[in-house]
């Protein structure tokens, strides 16, 4: 019989071992995509714009932001009416008697009749405008007929009532309008907010669950080169040119990799459920996500600095609550004004005839009228300094905001800083992990290395391969929360 060297052994069997471990074989991948059962279906496939246009249309969020901003476009609406030129129409038909007792002598005259009875018929039309500064014109005329003497009047009226002062410059009704406008695009600025902060949720688990996937297929593939070394090296303890040793590290590598690829699974799992309640979906729904390009970095050649500045003068939150204040600011002055004098004119002019008669009356009078609020207990007083006071919260909030997103874009910056190095530095470690595996598999083949060098460098490759994978999607979250800290 005859026996070969050790060496040769090794040389026999390190071409299998060597194509065994190869992380990137294409038969292993499929080998294990059959022994994990995860190609028995192929689960539908949806895309970053269809989950984000699906949340934007039926999540809770936006759509309490959208009704609010409706009664806040309704609210402005009514306030712009009160500013503006409106007309009414009056009309009206009547029919009335007017009963008279006559004096003793007066009866003697007429034959003894006590009393007399005027029928009389009554037609009235007018028109009332509006106008701005709370004023009033109106413009009405009567007809009055006698039915039993056929007699006629005619009687035109012109009245205008208007509030020359009333506390605040150009009046409250126009205060009212401004404080609705702020109110409205503050509204605004919250259905924005609400819209980017679902999309930012959306697009986070988007991406998570798109790198668990990676990340699932990436072991995947592991995992069938880990049952592959381990077989192997059982063939070679079997013909004693691996140690027990030899065998547990294979084992051990392989459990660890099953492990892993059981949590990255749960991970993605998670993700995906999670993705599902954000978009409206049943959270059991089964599919996979499209590969989507990673989002864009922040516009402009920014340093920290300029990127802070430009989100207190970008994020929705931050323009809300200026919106906010300003609102509040007008809702003190008007609060002010009613404690204000109240100077109005008002006029009327009449004219009437008597068909009959042929007479004819006008009348006219002008007006200015004072209103001083004297006494109330200081209910005006506490009114205006409860504006007050919400005016100066608003202000501590903003300046409270201000801070929180000083930090939260600072937090995000160096983060994403570091995230980028940390790719790089994955790259690195795999150029590593490939020069050292080389190393090994080339010791093996001249019979200066061992089967446990060589399991250890391939179960390296794996690794620095997987964290490749993490640092990138790691990177494309860092990117994605520095755009939401600056309101991008």
């Amino acid at each position: 019989m005859v026996f070969l060297h050790p060496a040769k052994w090794r040389c026999l069997f390190a071409p299998v071992l060597c194509g065994a471990i190869a992380f990137s074989s294409g038969a292993l991948h499929a080998q294990d995509l059959a022994k994990d059962g995860a190609a028995a279906s192929s689960p539908p496939i949806v895309t970053l714009d269809e989950c984000v246009a699906e949340a934007l249309r039926s999540g809770p969020d936006v759509l309490l932001a959208r009704s609010n901003l409706d009664a806040a476009e309704a609210a402005r609406d009514q306030s712009a009416a009160k500013n503006a030129f409106g007309l009414t129409g009056l009309a009206s038909a009547s029919h009335g008697e007017s009963s008279s007792v006559l004096s003793q002598a007066t009866q003697r005259a007429v034959a003894g009749i006590a009393t007399t009875t005027v029928p009389t018929d009554t037609l009235h039309s007018g028109l009332s405008a509006t106008a701005p500064w709370s004023s009033t014109i109106g413009l009405s005329a009567d007809q009055i007929l006698n039915e039993t003497s056929q007699d006629q009047a005619t009687k035109v009226a012109m009245s205008l009532a208007s509030t020359l002062w009333d506390g605040y410059p150009g009046g409250r009704d126009f205060g009212s309008l401004r404080q609705a406008d702020f109110d409205l695009s503050a509204k605004r600025e919250a259905d924005s907010l609400a819209r980017s902060q679902l999309a930012y949720s959306v697009k986070q688990a988007y991406f998570t669950l798109l790198g668990g996937q990676s990340q699932v297929a990436l072991l995947g593939q592991s995992l069938g080169a880990r049952r592959e070394d381990e077989r192997r090296v059982r063939a070679l303890f079997d013909v004693g040119q691996a140690s027990r040793i030899d065998v547990e590290q294979a084992a051990v590598n392989r459990r660890q990799v099953e492990l892993d690829l059981a949590k990255a699974k749960d991970g993605a799992s998670l993700a995906r459920r999670k993705l599902s309640i954000l978009v409206g979906w049943d959270p059991d729904r089964d599919y996979s996500v499209a590969p989507a390009a990673n989002p864009a970095m922040p516009e402009g050649d920014l340093d920290l600095t300029g990127a802070v500045r430009q989100a207190l003068s970008r994020r929705p939150d931050m323009v809300q609550l200026v919106y906010q204040i300003s609102s509040s600011k007008i809702g003190a002055d008007l609060a002010r004004s009613l404690s204000s004098p109240l100077v109005s004119l008002d006029g009327n002019y009449t004219w009437a005839t008597d068909w009959q008669t042929k007479t004819l009356a006008t009348n006219w009078s002008l007006g200015l009228q004072v209103n001083v609020p004297i006494i109330d207990a200081g209910g005006l007083r506490a009114q205006a300094r409860e504006a007050g006071a919400q005016v100066a919260a608003l202000a501590l909030q903003r300046d409270q905001l201000a801070s929180t997103i000083d930090l939260d874009v600072r937090t995000a910056w160096l983060a994403l800083r570091d995230l980028k190095d940390r790719v790089g530095l994955a790259g690195d470690s795999i150029a590593l992990a490939k020069d050292q595996y080389d190393l090994a598999n080339t010791q093996f083949e001249l019979g200066t290395g061992t089967s446990q060098a060589l399991l250890t460098a391939s179960t390296a490759l794996s690794a620095a391969e997987a964290g490749l994978e993490q640092a990138k999607n790691d990177f494309t979250l860092g990117i994605l929360a520095l755009n939401n800290a600056m309101g991008e």
